[in-house]
């Protein structure tokens, strides 16, 4: 049988999702430029799945937010879609999620307890340019054994690495974007 959760909020394009065992929750990217850009989560367990849904799910009536918690994004246009999630230790429930923000050239690091944002801009796109954006497309991360984050850009058709100790220590290098002071 198939549960469906609809999440609250209008139009809100949910995009990516990953599970954190140890918390038994479901985190989720929200990218819709309606609602705005959102790391969402729940626990399946506590939140009931919508009993007719999608048959009689009417997108004009609001979900409502009981049970769903959300960090909303510094850049509402961000488009973030995939999520990779980094526990603070073995066991333990995540203490912060990375994600790629695929019309904005950045990769973003949420810190879960405070809701502060990391964001490690890109090199600047070689690829076909958007109407109304200029990225490279960054979409799938993966966390090497070295705790390191390689990400692919849809757009430039390229693999990258991103020595994410640098940004755990916090290096002002890698948050600042080009033109920033």
């Amino acid at each position: 049988t198939t549960s469906i959760w609809n999440v609250p909020g209008d139009h809100n394009e949910v995009t990516g999702l990953a599970w954190d065992a140890a918390a038994q929750r479901l985190w989720f990217a929200q990218s819709g430029f309606d609602a705005g850009a959102a790391i969402g989560s729940f626990d399946p367990a506590l939140v009931a799945p919508d009993p007719c849904s999608p048959a009689c799910f009417d997108f004009a009536t609001p979900v409502p937010p009981t049970g769903f918690a959300f960090h909303a994004l510094p850049e509402t246009q961000a488009y973030p879609v995939k999520l990779l999630l980094e526990h603070d230790g073995p066991g333990s429930s995540v203490g912060h999620i990375w994600y790629s923000a695929y019309l904005a050239n950045y990769l973003g690091r949420l810190d879960v307890a405070t809701g502060a944002v990391d964001e490690v801009p890109l090199p600047p796109n070689i690829g076909p340019q958007g109407a109304f954006w200029h990225s490279s497309g960054p979409w799938d991360l993966v966390a090497t054994a070295g705790g390191d984050v390689l990400f692919n850009e849809q757009f430039d058709s390229r693999i990258g690495r991103l020595d994410a100790a640098r940004v755990r220590r916090g290096d002002p290098a890698c948050t600042t974007r080009s033109g920033d002071s």
